[in-house]
């Protein structure tokens, strides 16, 4: 099968981003941290990413705010 080795290089990728950067992942933020990958990985190797690197970095997400967001 085609696909395999491609999610087989993706989950590979996620973990070892996931060990780099957060010191413990949980499960209640686990689509969070699903959906920086996804973003960071589509955007590997596009110039425009640095931009965008930028100001993500430049305004950040409080933690009150992320609470909120997820309990709606």
């Amino acid at each position: 099968m085609k696909i395999f080795p491609w999610s087989h290089a993706a989950f590979s990728n996620l973990k070892s981003w996931l060990r780099g950067t957060y010191h413990g992942v949980s499960r209640k933020y686990l689509p969070r941290y699903l959906d920086e990958f996804s973003f960071r990985f589509n955007l590997r190797g596009n110039e425009a990413s640095i931009a965008i690197e930028r100001v993500l970095q430049a305004s950040p997400c409080p933690y009150h705010r992320l609470e909120a967001e997820l309990t709606g």
